[in-house]
């Protein structure tokens, strides 16, 4: 369960802002963002508080396996950052097309997103992962070529420290 709440502490925020920003209720903006985390961090933090006795007594008992945990998930990032810094073009494959989404996903304060190919028309394909990538990219402020190539070591070790949670 510990590796799982990686992806959703990732997903449970997207997908908050992305039903918000689609049911035409808020933009897609940083100010968002941060207000959405904030309150789930305000909600995961008041159960915490709730749970902290049994949340330290698990913590005392298997603090070895969260530290393992982060260890593999460090690890494999650090390995497909590495990777990706040998070849950090974005040219090659399916790469011209992923990065217009991001940088369409940038600039669109409404979803779904225009369609960087087809002027006028809405993106109407999946586009849920790199809106992922863009709301983190809002989040942080790092310059999306930059979170481009950080997604690819990123999603990578999620997948990875995933798998090793479900083997171990």
């Amino acid at each position: 369960g510990y590796a799982v709440s990686k992806v959703v502490g990732i997903l449970l925020p997207a997908y908050v802002v992305w039903i918000l920003v689609s049911l035409k209720l808020l933009t897609f903006t940083r100010e968002v963002i941060v207000i959405v985390t904030s309150v789930l961090f305000l909600v995961s933090l008041l159960i915490l508080l709730r749970y902290l006795s049994s949340f330290l007594e698990i913590l005392r008992m298997k603090w070895r396996i969260f530290l393992i945990h982060e260890s593999v998930f460090l690890l494999a990032f650090i390995v497909f950052l590495l990777f990706r810094a040998y070849n950090p073009d974005i040219f090659w494959s399916e790469s011209s097309m992923d990065f217009s989404f991001l940088n369409v996903l940038m600039r669109a304060e409404t979803l779904p997103p225009p369609d960087p190919w087809i002027s006028g028309f809405p993106l109407n394909y999946y586009y849920f992962g790199h809106y992922i990538v863009a709301m983190l990219t809002r989040l942080t402020g790092i310059p999306p070529h930059i979170t481009y190539n950080l997604a690819f070591a990123f999603f990578p070790a999620l997948v990875f420290v995933e798998v090793f949670s479900v083997l171990y």
